[in-house]
This record gives C-alpha cells, sequence and structure tokens, in this order.
C-alpha cells in the first residue's frame, strides 16, 4: 500500500508529532509513505525528526497556505477554497507520479467546510484524517450559544461523513467523540478518540533542568510553549507577571514566534522585561531534547486560550506527562478538563485582572495546594492512559 500524508504545514507540532507518529505506525510493514508538505521543511528542525525514526519516506510539496490577516467570514471561506484547490492541485501532482491507495490528513482544519461542499479532491480513493479542533458541538455543551454556526457546522459535517470514500475520522476531542456516538450514531464507526500521542523524551529534576538552563532555583517559571501566537494570552501573561509583587516568578516564551507576536514583543515595555530577566525567550522550534529540559524547569504551564473555544492541545497533554500544573480559564476542552479534574488555577484575566495577579503569586509560593495539583495529574494520568494509543489505532484501521 502507498499511503499519502497531507500535512502543509511545518511550524507547531502537526510534522513532529502527528505525521511522526503516523510513520511510526507502519514501521516494519510493506507501505511506502509519501508525505505531501511546504517546501520549508527541507531547512526545517522536524525534518531531523522524522528521519531519525529511520524509516523510509518520500517527500512531495505543495504551495503554502495564506492565512487571511481579517478573519471575516467571507475571508475564511475564500480561504478554505483556496486551500481545496491548492490540495488537489498537489495531490494531482503526486498522483501521475505515484501510485495513492490511501490519503491521510493531519488535519481536516484547513478545509473541511469546502470538502463537505465539493467532495473529495482525492478522486475515489479512501481518505481518512485527524479532527483536531472539532466545534460542532460545542452549542450541544454549552461551549458556545451561536445556534446558526452550530446548524452550519453540523450541516456540513453531516455531508462530510456521508461521503463513501471517507474511511476514519480520528479526534483527540473527547466530548466531541461521545457528541458523535449521540448524535451521529449511525456513522459512529467512522470516528475514533486518542489521546495526544505525546511524551517527554526524557525527566529531569527540577533543579538539574533549571541548572542546564542557566535559571536560579528560586525562580517561578510560567511557560509558554509551542507555537507562538496570540490566541495564546501571552500578552495577557506578561501584564499580569509584571503587575505582581514576587520578583521571582519569571516567563518563559519558547517556540516560534508569528509576525504578530513578534511585533507585540518589541516594544520597549516587553523589550525591557526581557534584558532584565523576567521574560526568558526561546524564539525557534524546540527539539525533543530542549523540549523535556524546558517541561522540568518549568513550574507551571500556561494553558489561557482566547478568542475561541479550543479543543485539545498536545501542549496540555505535555504537562500532564511532566506533572506541571496547568494555568487556564474556564473555557474548552482544556478548561472543562481543569475544573473537572483539578490541575491547576482557572483564571478570568478580563474581568478579575487583580484577583489573577493574586492567583499567580500564591501558586508562586508552592503551599499544598500547588502540590494537590501535582497528585491530581497523575490520577488524570492513569485515567486517559487506559485508552487505546494513537499508533495502534492508526496500524489498524489505515488499510
Amino acid at each position: 500500500m502507498n499511503l499519502l500524508i497531507i500535512e502543509p504545514e511545518i511550524k507547531g507540532h502537526f510534522i513532529s508529532l502527528y505525521v511522526r507518529r503516523v510513520i511510526k505506525s507502519f514501521k516494519n510493514k510493506d507501505i511506502k509513505i509519501l508525505i505531501l508538505t511546504s517546501k520549508e521543511i527541507l531547512s526545517h528542525e522536524s525534518l531531523k525528526i522524522l528521519r531519525a525514526e529511520k524509516i523510509d519516506f518520500e517527500l512531495h510539496f505543495m504551495d503554502e497556505l495564506d492565512y487571511p490577516t481579517n478573519k471575516s467570514f467571507f475571508n475564511l471561506v475564500n480561504f478554505q477554497i483556496k486551500n481545496y484547490h491548492k490540495i488537489k492541485k498537489s495531490f494531482e501532482e503526486v498522483f501521475r507520479k505515484r501510485q495513492v491507495d490511501h490519503v491521510f490528513l493531519t488535519s481536516f482544519e484547513h478545509f473541511d467546510k469546502i470538502l463537505s461542499l465539493f467532495g473529495s479532491p482525492f478522486r475515489d480513493i479512501p481518505f481518512s484524517g485527524i479532527m483536531v479542533n472539532p466545534r460542532h458541538h460545542h452549542y450541544y455543551i454549552g461551549f458556545t450559544s451561536d445556534f446558526f454556526k452550530d446548524f452550519v457546522n453540523n450541516f456540513l459535517l453531516k455531508r462530510l461523513i456521508a461521503n463513501d470514500k471517507l474511511n476514519k475520522v480520528f479526534t483527540n476531542d473527547e466530548l466531541f467523540q461521545k457528541y458523535i456516538v449521540k448524535r451521529y450514531n449511525k456513522f459512529h464507526k467512522k470516528f475514533l478518540y486518542f489521546t495526544e500521542p505525546v511524551k517527554l523524551k526524557k525527566k529531569y529534576s527540577n533543579l538539574q533542568a533549571k541548572k542546564k538552563l542557566n535559571i536560579s532555583k528560586n525562580f517561578f517559571i510560567i511557560m509558554v510553549y509551542g507555537a507562538l501566537r496570540e490566541s495564546k494570552s501571552i500578552i495577557e501573561l506578561i501584564e499580569l507577571v509584571s503587575k505582581t509583587k514576587n520578583n521571582e516568578i519569571k516567563i518563559v516564551l519558547a517556540g516560534e514566534q508569528n509576525d504578530n507576536i513578534k511585533k507585540q514583543l518589541s516594544n520597549s515595555f516587553v523589550k525591557n522585561l526581557i534584558k532584565r530577566g523576567k521574560i526568558i525567550v526561546y524564539d525557534k522550534f524546540i527539539s525533543t531534547k530542549k523540549e523535556s529540559v524546558l517541561f522540568s524547569a518549568a513550574d507551571a504551564l500556561w494553558c489561557v486560550y482566547k478568542d475561541t473555544p479550543l479543543g485539545s492541545s498536545g501542549v496540555f497533554f505535555l504537562a500532564n506527562d511532566a506533572k506541571l500544573p496547568i494555568i487556564t480559564n474556564k473555557h474548552g476542552l482544556v478548561g472543562y478538563y481543569n475544573k473537572n479534574y483539578s490541575l491547576g488555577p482557572i483564571l478570568d484575566v478580563d474581568n478579575n485582572f487583580q484577583k489573577s495577579c493574586e492567583i499567580i503569586e500564591n501558586l508562586a509560593l508552592k503551599d499544598s495546594i500547588y502540590y494537590s495539583f501535582i497528585k491530581n495529574h497523575i490520577k488524570f494520568g492513569n485515567k486517559i492512559s487506559k485508552h487505546q494509543k494513537f499508533s495502534e489505532l492508526i496500524s489498524k484501521n489505515i488499510k
């Protein structure tokens, strides 16, 4: 079998996490792996991560996605239409050169709405993929009150899952999977739930890791990790920490910054905080080795998403592997997990800034509440470990 994996982007964790895990699932099997992605991968750290698996794969390239600066409804629809045609054109180029027996999408998000309307761009070839951040269930479970958006999302979802060439949909959103079983029972076997396939390569003591990074053992480190963009409330964290009375609370920003974040971090106020060592910046793709050191050195993970009630988060599950208290708001799946399992403090920065400052200061004391969050992470980790592993699901269901 020839499996074509499509991942248009190399930033974030999709290449290093999902593509790597998919190809790893077929190690020592008679399957040829083709990867369709951005040409940028040739000079990116993620290619080293894939090659480290010592599995043969063949690279093919496609045009990069052009994200709209103004995320109006019209612009987002136009974005998905363009993506649909880019992916279709690139698929045809691969198809002319190589036999393709199955297509695997590491994310439907780039063009899922248009895919539902236009049909499969992959001829009559079976396709599967991951729904990383589904929103179809948000109205049903109370994450949003927008009935019209819910109606449209579910109309399009019905069309997508009725496509007879759609083989399997893998989702990392536990609540979405439950929703599918309840509302779309006829098609529920097409959907498979997995927990994020993340694990730290190595674990160090907090003191060891801080020493490796030349960070004082007395500092309380709040880390923002991964692809750094506005939705991670980075500026809000900086404002909070700058107002705290505890000078030993520091911020680590670890990961590739998008252009807007670069611009926001370049103002004189933030630059002064960086100069004073209040903020420590690693503006680059983080290797798995460095990732282990950073998560071991951190004392808490900032996981406050805004603008959209997000679904699952690989960074959140890395924090669980590190038994690291997380700081969240009440929104989305991460907020749901925190409310139900008490994995860290829950903030309402927009409506209660001063209270949020106090919560951060209290967390930095590392008292009994701090350690209760760690114990709860252990319990939560035991719960999710019972789910079938991502690699097992892939190897059993992609045929």
